[in-house]
C-alpha cells in the first residue's frame, strides 16, 4: 500500500503571532542547511523557493512510473532509492541521509516517468521545490546554478561508481563501503534494504556481518 503521509509547514490558521514565529523557525533552519555552502544572500534566495515538508516512516516522495518534478534536501530523517525487478522484488539503489539530496533524475529533467521510488524510512524533514522554480532561479543567480550543478554532479558520480562497484568489487567489498559511509544504518532501517542495496540475500549479509566483525 502506498501512503502518502505529509505534512505541510509553517500552518497558517495558527494566530498571526504563533505563525510568524514558525516561518522564521522554519526559515532558519532552511537557511543553516545551506549556509555551509553558500553565501548567506544565496541561501535566502533558495529558501525563498523551498516548502518545508515532514514526511512520515513509509511514505513516498517520488513513485516509479509516474511524473515528478519534485527535487527535495533532506533536514533530518532518511530515505531509500528502489526500483522494482521483472520478478517483482524490490532493488535499492541508494540511501539518503541529513544533508542528501532527493529526487529522480530521469522524471525532473526529462518530464518522463519515474524510474525509481523514493521512499522514508524515517520521519524526515524536508526542503522542496521544482524544476521550473529552480530554472527561473538559475536565471537570476549563478552562484545558486554552480551549487544545483554540483550537487547533481556528485548525484552522477556516486551512480556510477555504484554501477561499476556492482561489477568489480566484491560484496564485502560494497559492505564495507557502505558501512564507512552510514556506520549507523543497521540500527535505522530493515537489513533487507541493506542485503537489496548490496545485491545479496538476507543470509549471506548476515555471514558477512558475522566475518567481518570483529
Amino acid at each position: 500500500m502506498r501512503l502518502h503521509s505529509v505534512i505541510y509547514v509553517p500552518v497558517y490558521n495558527e494566530p498571526a503571532s504563533q505563525t510568524e514565529n514558525v516561518y522564521l523557525s522554519v526559515m532558519t533552519s532552511i537557511e543553516r542547511l545551506f549556509t555551509p555552502h553558500l553565501a548567506l544572500r544565496d541561501a535566502r534566495a533558495l529558501t525563498a523557493i523551498l516548502v518545508p515538508e515532514l514526511h512520515r516512516t513509509r511514505s513516498y516522495f517520488a513513485e516509479e512510473g509516474r511524473r515528478s518534478d519534485r527535487i527535495g534536501f533532506i533536514k533530518r530523517g532518511l530515505a531509500r532509492s528502489f526500483y522494482i525487478t521483472t520478478h517483482g522484488e524490490e532493488m535499492t539503489i541508494c540511501f539518503a541521509g541529513a544533508g542528501s539530496t532527493v529526487f529522480d533524475p530521469v522524471s525532473f529533467f526529462s518530464g518522463d516517468v519515474a524510474r525509481f521510488s523514493i521512499q522514508f524510512l524515517q520521519d524526515s524533514e524536508v526542503f522542496v521545490t521544482t524544476r521550473s522554480q529552480l530554472k527561473e532561479l538559475y536565471a537570476t543567480n549563478a552562484r545558486i546554478n554552480t551549487f544545483a550543478r554540483e550537487r547533481i554532479e556528485a548525484s552522477y558520480v556516486f551512480m556510477m561508481k555504484r554501477i561499476i562497484g556492482h561489477q568489480t568489487e566484491t560484496a564485502e567489498q560494497r559492505y564495507r563501503d557502505l558501512m564507512d559511509s552510514y556506520p549507523d544504518l543497521f540500527l535505522q532501517i530493515p537489513q533487507k534494504h541493506i542485503a537489496s542495496y548490496l545485491g545479496i540475500t538476507e543470509s549471506s549479509l548476515s555471514r558477512i556481518r558475522r566475518k567481518m566483525t570483529p
